[in-house]
């Protein structure tokens, strides 16, 4: 009985110790489970214009990190970086990627204001111009009607004259005049000073005289700046004497004679003197005591002699000789009707000329 016992008793306990090595061995063999991906953010406050570093942790130093912000435009992240750019309130979103595991965390973002920066981004003068249409085409060319500025702390503004307009980030021109205008903040005030102007478009390239034959065109070329005026001034072309057709900038030569040329804009005037010439044509008709050769006039000397002048233009019209004047030179002459008397003792000429025309024509006197 008591062997039985015994076998019983050993027997027991070596499957304990066979249980226990088992345990054991299953202990030392089965792989550790690692911890799982955690991560964590913290709010950042910081000043605008400034950066800070992000606070951030993540339980695995080997996991990728992606970083996002709602609002950009009031502050960005590079590299765990945070970068203010204004004033406002936005929210930062960090995402860990690590072997399959993803975690994500997100924390404010405040930008405050800088009590020592500026307060807006203007420049202590500047200019700008009344203008009413063809916005972009002017504004290429250096004129603007409005200035956009960025804003780094609250403020205030007040004009000292309503030929601008403040808005929480331009300022648009309304009138010609001068302005100063006051930012302030809660512990500074800065002033811009606003000069207004209104664009006069004038004309330039005007010739400053022009010489013309009846029935020649002129384009008289002109330019209007600023050009993006070009199309809508209103440019006046008038000739008062009437001898002169105009469309548009050209301008045809209708009689001979002169005129001054006017070209108005926006009540500017500009003149130009304009003289059409046309050749004056003469025909010399003996009538007494006289004989013509080659269109000169052959008289005896002391004699006096009586001729006729036909007087026309190239455009054919026939001149009266009211509209004539004569020199001379070594010849006595004398009117009476439509002839002429002439008297002389040595050769000399006769000079006829219309003041019209800008034009004369010259008859030899031969005395034999």
């Amino acid at each position: 009985m008591s062997r039985k016992i015994a076998f019983i008793i050993v027997g027991t306990c070596a499957g304990a110790a066979i249980l226990a090595f088992i345990l054991l061995m299953a202990l030392i063999f089965t792989p550790k489970k690692e911890d799982a991906l955690t991560l964590t953010v913290s709010p950042t406050t910081l000043v605008q214009d400034s950066t800070k570093a992000l606070n951030f942790s993540c339980s695995k130093q080997s996991a990728e990190l992606k970083f996002e912000v709602y609002d950009e435009e009031i502050a960005s992240v590079v590299e765990g970086v945070v970068i203010a750019h204004k004033v406002g309130t936005t929210s930062v979103r960090v995402t860990a990627v690590n072997d399959g595991e993803k975690a994500v965390a997100s924390a404010s973002v405040v930008v405050t204001e800088n009590p020592e920066g500026p307060i807006v981004d203007l420049p202590s003068e500047i200019t700008l111009y009344v203008l009413d249409k063809n916005l972009e085409e002017a504004k290429e060319e250096g004129f603007s009607n409005e200035i956009a500025f960025n804003t780094f702390r609250s403020f205030t503004s007040s004009v000292s004259n309503n030929c601008v307009k403040v808005t929480k980030s331009s300022i648009i021109a309304n009138k010609p005049g001068e302005a100063v205008i006051s930012f302030s903040s809660s512990t500074t005030t800065y002033s811009v000073f606003v000069r207004v102007l209104e664009i006069k478009p004038e004309i330039v390239g005007l010739p400053t005289s022009i010489s013309l034959m009846p029935h020649e065109s002129f384009d008289l070329g002109f330019s209007i700046l600023p050009s993006f005026y070009t199309g809508d001034a209103d440019v006046k072309i008038e000739d008062p004497n009437n001898i002169l057709s105009i469309s548009g900038s050209i301008i045809t030569a209708i009689s001979s004679g002169k005129t001054e040329l006017k070209v108005s804009l926006n009540g500017e005037e500009y003149i130009i003197p304009v003289i059409i010439t046309s050749v004056l044509h003469c025909e010399v008709i003996a009538i007494e005591n006289c004989e013509i050769v080659d269109n000169s006039i052959c008289i005896n000397s002391g004699e006096i002699a009586l001729v006729k002048f036909k007087l026309w233009t190239d455009e054919g019209a026939i001149m009266n000789m009211s509209l004539i004047s004569f020199e001379t030179e070594d010849v006595k002459l004398g009117r009476e009707m439509d002839y002429i008397r002439i008297l002389a003792t040595k050769n000399g000429r006769i000079t006829i000329s219309a003041n019209d025309l800008a034009s004369c024509v010259t008859i030899s006197v031969f005395v034999v």
